[in-house]
């Protein structure tokens, strides 16, 4: 209190309200720690002149609870630094506390070691009213956090060790996992002798008071290590008072510099009071207790105690920080997260584990175990407290430099020793490697793999990933990391990866990351090159590349795509080519169709000598057509293959061959290409184009039939006016047929049922009158129409004598022959 008041006095000149400033009078009385001497103080305070402006309140809940109604009563300002309970402050408004109020006092550390998984909790109690106060929430706090109350013990008040040792026992036998010891700085003592002298410790202590105090440490040394307390303020908090500018750990360095003492939050909370109650005078610009319980109320004053809030009943509604001593005896601050300085040790070490850890902690070279025993670094053997040196293991080697302590060293990832004792780490192979420390030997590469290295950089000799493996020339890694033999049209050379596979000019994959490696069709179209994927060269698109961009169409002389228009494909050899092609198709339409317009059309448009004239072309052309048909379709297929030779084989062929097969390549009719027809569409879309090309071989097929039609007219006419062909191959049903031709068993079982009834259908033909054979004159009429070939009287004659097993030169008794002989000539 006095450093905050000499600071506002010498470095602000006072308290500023009321457009003055104003000194302040600190008067300080000693209350004797008795409610009775508390009465007698207050009374004579108000013989003071002038009479006090507020009241700090004494220590404690029970002193401060003897001063509060008396300033309550006379409407003065009260504030209390070091009363706890709540019964102090209800129903007063101006009556204040900053000590955190004693149900919420255990509220953080209990929620700290339920979160830790503590399970069960034995709480112990001084019978005092601060200590009773405070533990009475404990059991409530422990539900919440799912933990369970398994003792609840009173003690006297200031307790012996003796008192403590019965505790300590019987918590040995009930082994709680958290004991909360509500106790006074005297008993905070006691109860570590005790537990040291029994030998047990739970792994959580939670003291009302001591941790951070100095005497506590005096008192028990390090054996004050690890046990926790709550408290309302740590000299480490990050908050500016708004009075004096300080933060808590220059208040901290104050104070120690004038006491040579570490201040503790009792300290804290007086300095903080004075600061509180010179804001709300500077707030509220009046020493008006109502203007200053309003403003203190409010809230929101940042005082070196912490930023100050009450609640309705006037108390500090902040939570308890939790202070714990390491293991090096430093106080941190563990809970809540936001204000940690340090992690919770739970569960914290037992006496054994500490003996160890504060004596020879295992020379340095180990770690101590809850028994005390050590648990030795590799490369030593334990005795007592200390690990004392015994060789290398494998995976290790001797240190070189043994100035860190360290006898020996890991072996790092490229490195391994197979065997114990080893002096220095080997490196992995070329072929090997090893990701992690302390290898006893190395993993080897996939197949087909090894590592490639610089010899004069130390980073690239060691074998650490088995990224480093890298397939041999030759191969190519897949994503699995395996090797795998390069495919054909690529090039891999040692290193190769899928996506950077060297593909060859020509060859195309459908992505990046496939083994697939096709041969194009247009060389051309495709570029290859190290990660080739998709890629086309300009002018073609789609799978293989194959097909032509928009404004481009296939060239089949230089098997490629051309652009539209170019000068190039309307070159005078293609004109020619188109015109040799038209003429052709010209040439075969007028042998197919001219006889046929001529015969039907002609007589009801042209008379006399010309009529004459055009039967004689007609009749001409029907000549035509039956001697060259056969031999034209011989002269067309020989130039079309001769024609493909060249190019659908994969041989080398001389020049004059290739020549050929250029120039019979006209045979092929490709009038498409020749008058660059795909450039006509480029104004159609995609549907379009697809309806053109699905319905195009329909329009063909639809002609060809057309054209069969037409070709075979004669026949088909002469049929039709043959009354008795009709009669002899519609008049009789199945049944009547196969009564009318019957042969033996043993010759049906020659013939398929469909075979049977193809002959019987065709004997009918030829049978006109039905009488159930047919003569050489009845043969040789159809005959004739039926075939292209010329044929004569006498060729049928000679075929009847071969049906009825006669010589050529043989005399037949009839010229007629029955069905059975009709199947055998068949």
């Amino acid at each position: 209190m006095e450093l905050v008041v000499d600071y506002v006095n010498t470095e602000r000149c006072g308290v500023s309200f009321g457009g003055n400033k104003y000194s302040i009078d600190l008067v300080s009385m000693d209350d004797s720690s008795s409610s009775s001497v508390i009465k007698n103080v207050y009374n004579y305070s108000k013989e003071i002149s002038p009479a006090p402006a507020l009241y700090l309140g004494p220590y404690s809940s029970g002193l401060t609870g003897a001063l509060a109604p008396l300033t309550q009563a006379n409407s003065q300002l009260l504030i209390a630094p070091g009363a706890a309970s709540t019964s102090v402050f209800a129903g007063r408004d101006k009556a204040f506390g900053l000590f955190v109020k004693s149900s919420s006092y255990m509220e953080t550390s209990m929620s700290m070691l339920g979160a830790a998984g503590a399970k069960t909790v034995a709480v112990m109690f001084e019978d005092a009213s601060f200590t009773r106060g405070v533990c009475a929430a404990v059991p409530s706090l422990a539900q919440n956090n799912n933990m369970m109350i398994v003792n609840y013990t009173q003690i006297p008040a200031a307790p012996t060790q003796d008192e403590m040792e019965n505790v300590a026992e019987h918590y040995k036998d009930i082994n709680p996992d958290v004991v909360v010891a509500c106790l006074y700085d005297a008993g905070c003592g006691e109860w570590v002798r005790a537990q040291r002298a029994k030998g047990w410790s739970a792994k959580a202590e939670v003291l009302t008071v001591c941790v951070g105090s100095q005497a506590f440490i005096d008192d028990v040394g390090s054996d004050a290590n690890y046990f926790m307390t709550p408290t309302p303020w740590h000299q480490t908090l990050d908050v500016t008072d708004t009075v004096t500018g300080w933060k808590p750990m220059d208040f901290a360095n104050k104070y120690q510099t004038v006491t040579s003492e570490i201040p503790t939050y009792h300290g804290a909370a007086g300095g903080g009071s004075v600061s509180l109650a010179v804001a709300a005078i500077e707030a509220a610009n009046s020493l008006s207790p109502t203007a200053l319980s309003t403003r203190i109320a409010a809230g929101g004053i940042d005082t070196l105690y912490g930023s100050l809030s009450f609640d309705s009943n006037g108390q500090n509604s902040a939570g308890a920080l939790v202070l714990q001593n390491d293991a090096k005896g430093h106080v941190q601050i563990v809970y809540p997260p936001s204000f940690a300085t340090g992690q919770l040790i739970y569960p914290m070490p037992g006496w054994l584990e500490r003996d160890c850890l504060n004596g020879k902690n295992c020379s340095g070279h180990g770690t101590c175990n809850s028994d005390g025993s050590c648990l030795c670094n590799t490369g030593f053997k334990a005795s007592g407290d200390s690990c004392l040196f015994n060789q290398c293991p494998a995976g290790s080697a001797t240190a070189q430099d043994s100035s860190s302590g360290e006898l020996c060293v890991t072996c790092t990832p490229g490195k391994y020793t197979v065997t114990a004792g080893q002096q220095f780490c080997q490196n992995c192979g070329m072929e090997s490697y090893s990701d992690s420390s302390g290898a006893i030997t190395c993993k080897t590469c996939p197949d087909h793999s090894r590592r490639i290295f610089d010899i004069t950089n130390e980073d690239s000799i060691l074998g650490t990933s088995r990224d480093q493996c890298t397939c041999k020339e030759g191969t190519v890694k897949n994503e699995d990391g395996v090797c795998l033999r390069c495919p054909s049209l690529a090039t891999c050379l040692s290193g190769t990866t899928i996506p950077t596979l060297d593909i060859e000019r020509g060859a195309w994959r459908v992505s990046n990351t496939s083994m697939d490696v096709l041969e194009c069709p247009i060389e051309v179209a495709c570029p290859g090159g190290p990660g080739a994927s998709t890629q086309c060269n300009e002018g073609y698109q789609g799978i293989l590349c194959a097909s032509c961009e928009q404004n481009y169409f296939y060239h089949k002389d230089s098997n490629s795509c051309k652009v539209c228009g170019e000068p190039s494909i309307q070159s005078a050899a293609e004109r020619v080519r188109a015109s040799v092609v038209l003429s052709i198709l010209f040439f075969l339409l007028m042998i197919s169709f001219g006889g046929f317009l001529v015969t039907r059309f002609a007589p009801g448009l042209v008379q006399g000598p010309a009529l004459d004239k055009l039967n004689a072309f007609s009749g001409w052309l029907l000549k035509l057509r039956k001697k060259s048909k056969m031999k034209l379709k011989c002269l067309m297929s020989f130039a079309q293959i001769s024609a493909n030779i060249a190019f659908n084989c994969s041989i080398n062929f001389p020049p004059s061959v290739e020549t050929m097969s250029n120039v019979f390549s006209i045979a092929n009719i490709e009038i498409v290409p020749a008058l660059g027809i795909p450039c006509w569409l480029k104004q159609f879309d995609y549907i379009d184009t697809m309806m053109s090309y699905t319905l195009g071989p329909i329009f063909v097929m639809v002609a060809i039939m057309g054209i069969f039609v037409i070709n075979n007219s004669d026949t088909l006419f002469s049929l039709k006016n043959d009354e008795a062909a009709v009669v002899a191959t519609s008049k009789f049903t199945k049944a009547q047929l196969k009564e009318m031709y019957l042969l033996p068993d043993e010759v049906e079982a020659c013939f398929t049922r469909f075979e049977l009834k193809g002959i019987r259908k065709t004997f009918a033909f030829f049978d006109r009158n039905g009488g159930g054979s047919i003569d050489v004159e009845e043969t040789y009429d159809l005959v004739k129409t039926l075939i292209e070939r010329e044929i004569t009287l006498e060729d049928v004659r000679v075929m009847f004598k071969e049906a009825k097993g006669l010589g050529p030169k043989d005399e037949m008794e009839n010229e007629e022959i029955d069905f059975r002989a009709f199947v055998d000539m068949t």
